[in-house]
């Protein structure tokens, strides 16, 4: 007599295909989420970036009033750190009123 050899039944196909849907669906998922923080982070490394440039437009444009050095004391380091950088002023108008304003800025 011959042994008979035999595949899968249809019901085990139908469970494994769901298996793998049910994996699927949740690695897509994860894919998905990850890429939206990946783009949302890129919007605000770009946001930032046009910030600095607009800042570094803004204080180029400036009048330097003078230089001079900040001592920053930072809780783990010991001793002050030392900030060279310079005052730049800027007369704004605000809701008619002339404002100036002075502001320091730490070299690079």
């Amino acid at each position: 007599m011959k042994k008979r050899i035999r595949g899968f039944t249809l019901i085990e196909v139908i469970l494994s295909m769901a298996i793998i849907g049910i994996i699927a669906i949740s690695f897509l998922t994860v894919m998905a989420t990850s890429l939206r923080w990946i783009i949302s982070a890129g919007n605000k490394t770009t946001a930032v970036n046009q910030g600095k440039a607009d800042a570094d437009t803004q204080l180029s444009d400036t009048q330097v009033i003078g230089t001079d050095t900040y001592d920053i004391n930072v809780s783990g380091i010991t001793g002050a750190v030392q900030v060279e950088g310079s005052y730049y002023t800027e007369e704004v108008t605000i809701n008619g009123e002339s404002v100036t304003i002075i502001v320091f800025a730490p070299n690079r």
